[in-house]
Formats: C-alpha cells, structure tokens, sequence
C-alpha cells in the first residue's frame, strides 16, 4: 500500500491478540525505522500483490518473524515519501554518518549496476580516463589482459559503447570492500532514483537510513499517526484501552453504541 505523502499509520502487534493497557507516548520527532519493531513470531507469510508487471518491479513480499520494516519496504513501496530523491550525502548529513567509513560493497544501488548502467546514472564518469578511476579500472583489468593499457588511457564514455565491458558487473570489481564511496566520482551527490532497478532496493540496503527520524524524513505529522489495534476474531470482540474513537470536540474515549 502507497500511503500519501506526510502520512503514516504504523499498526503493532501484528497477529496477536492485544494485551497493551496502556499506549505508550511515541516521540514523532525523533521516531527512526530503527525504533519499530520486528514482526512477531508466526508463520512466514508470501504476499502477492498481482501488481508487479502493473508497477514494474516486483510487488511481492516475502514476510518472515522477525523482519523489521526496513527488511520488507523498498524505495519503489516508499516512492511517494521521496526518500528515492535523497542523495547518499543527503542521507549522511541527516544520519550523521562519514561516507568514508562506508564500504563501495555496502552499497546496493552500486553493486547491482553493470558498468554501462553506473555511466548512465553518473553521467560525468564519460569524460574521464578510465585509469584515474581505481575501482572501475581495477575491474576492467580482471576481466581484459590484451591492450589494457589502451583502455586505461581512454575516457570511460567510449570504453561503454564497448558491450562486452559495458555489461561488466560492479560486483565483480576486486577487493570491492577496501574502495569507499568518494572514490567513484559524483556517486555519493546523486539521487538513488538515478540507477537503474532503485524500486526494489530494500530500504535496509541503504547505510544510514533506519537512524534518521522519520520526520526529517518528511514522512511523519503529529496530526496524522495513530495506534491501529486490529480485531481479527472472537479473542479481540472486547473493547480495546484508548479505541481510536470520538472526535477533539467530544474527545477520544467516546463510546461506539453500534453492535459489534
């Protein structure tokens, strides 16, 4: 479900009967992904949408005890938040995070890109040799013995229209965990909606992004959350402490008369 923008409804205690008797204050301000917790123990559950083909990437859901939010929701489930617009120095301004710290190999949206894709997205890497760039040169020369030094001398623009090298994938480059991110040009400046297959890139799979309050996120409003206790049978028929129910004229413990 794509919930609108600035609005999001959290419900706990999925597939338990309640036994809250109280509601415990949540502080929207500083409320992260990391704070919400894990699904609760049960049976793993395969949740088909029948959308994906609709959507363009895939919609299904594999649920399992134990996943967090952030092990379930892609960037293309959140695309109307425009979390897909931050960039990788966005979200290390907002999580607090050095970008030198953090490995090329931890970076989904790069390991999954070939080397033509990474030049699509990164426009600026077509006019520079591809000798100056560590990483991608490393990777071209595991793969190409014969004229490598040829190839280091030219501008990774035309090495592309190369298809064998363009297709090459990022995560075959060597040693990928001793590379950090300031050493790809412009990568860490670039929107994550830029590369290709960003839809299904969990939001897990992004450093840093579960320790940023949702709210800088623009993604939560005091007004517009709530706890949602939902009745699944006979064991949830009594009232629950504190139902959503009543108005700010008539307050919020207003009774429902209709029948159950």
């Amino acid at each position: 479900m794509l919930l609108p923008a600035g609005t999001l409804l959290f419900s706990f205690g999925l597939r338990t009967p309640s036994t809250a008797s109280s509601v415990s204050a949540v502080n929207l301000e500083t409320l992260r992904w990391a704070d919400l917790p894990p699904i609760p123990q049960g049976d793993s559950d395969l949740v088909d949408t029948g959308l994906s083909q609709q959507a363009g990437y895939s919609l299904d859901k594999q649920i399992q005890a134990g996943d967090r939010l952030t092990d379930i929701f892609t960037l293309g489930d959140m695309a109307e938040t425009g979390i897909a617009d931050l960039s990788l120095i966005q979200i290390e301004t907002l999580a607090q995070l050095n970008l030198q710290d953090i490995a090329l190999s931890a970076i989904t949206h790069f390991t999954k890109q070939s080397l033509g894709s990474l030049v699509e997205a990164l426009p600026a890497l077509k006019t520079l040799p591809l000798g100056e760039i560590s990483p991608l040169a490393d990777l071209v020369k595991s793969h190409v013995t014969e004229g490598i030094q040829d190839l280091l001398s030219q501008n990774i623009g035309a090495l592309v229209g190369n298809s064998a090298i363009a297709q090459l994938p990022l995560s075959q480059i060597p040693n990928l965990q001793t590379f950090s991110v300031a050493d790809i040009p412009t990568l860490a400046e670039t929107p994550l909606k830029e590369f290709a297959g960003w839809q299904e890139i969990r939001l897990k799979d992004i450093p840093g992004l579960d320790q940023i309050p949702l709210a800088d996120l623009g993604m939560l409003s005091p007004s517009a959350i709530a706890t949602l206790d939902i009745v699944w049978g006979a064991a949830e028929s009594q009232a629950t402490f504190q139902p959503i129910s009543g108005s700010t004229k008539v307050g919020f413990q207003y009774p429902c008369q209709q029948e159950r």
